[in-house]
């Protein structure tokens, strides 16, 4: 699923209409008492 990416770290590449890819980081926080997603 992630490729060389520590914990909680989750890659994403997507392809755009001209060919070229993109690719972004999302960091995913998990703590004691914590819930929910940051955008």
């Amino acid at each position: 699923m992630t490729t060389a990416t520590p914990r909680g770290i989750q890659e994403i590449s997507w392809t755009l209409k001209d060919g070229t890819v993109k690719s972004a980081y999302r960091v995913r926080i998990t703590r004691k008492n914590f819930k929910g997603q940051r955008s």
